[in-house]
């Protein structure tokens, strides 16, 4: 069965994380990014959790200098979305995102410790600054760190100043 048919049947039929892996191969060996964000999509959409081999595939496709086909007719979405290589980037940064987070996660505590009694002034770059010279962490990964404190409400603002919550 060909990509396009295997596309316009996506919904006939329940799939499983090896038949959407084979199906993204199929989307990387032709080039089609459109394709393969659409598959996805349908597979997140469809409660299967990626695996590795899930994005070590859709990896393939994450360069700036690959051409892209668009030969594959995907059904009309009226949402708007991003360019399929954008999302492609996107898919890939949240995973590795993700990752780092976890570990953020299990330092949390020794973080806590390294900056509470730092007076924070909402400048986030001097925050990750004064982490990464307190720790052996570089400055992209003191940066993340400063990000997760702020996702996770751990520096709030109020009354226009900042406190953080330890």
């Amino acid at each position: 069965m060909s990509l396009q048919e295997q596309i316009d049947n996506i919904n006939k039929k329940t799939l499983n994380i090896d038949e959407y892996n084979a199906l993204l191969s199929l989307c990387v060996s032709n080039f089609e990014m459109a394709a393969l964000v659409f598959v996805y999509d349908h597979m997140v959409e469809k409660k299967i959790k990626p695996n590795e081999k899930t994005f070590n595939i859709i990896n393939k496709l994450h360069s700036k200098t690959i051409k892209e086909n668009s030969n594959i007719i995907l059904p009309l979405n009226h949402k708007k979305q991003l360019q399929p290589r954008r999302r492609i980037h996107k898919i890939m940064k949240g995973k590795l995102v993700s990752e780092e987070y976890s570990k953020i996660k299990q330092l949390e505590p020794e973080i806590k410790e390294i900056i509470k009694n730092y007076n924070y002034d909402g400048n986030k770059i001097k925050l990750a600054k004064f982490i990464s010279e307190n720790t052996n962490y570089d400055m992209k990964f003191s940066k993340l760190i400063v990000t997760f404190l702020k996702r996770n409400r751990l520096i709030n603002e109020i009354d226009n100043s900042y406190h953080l919550e330890i």
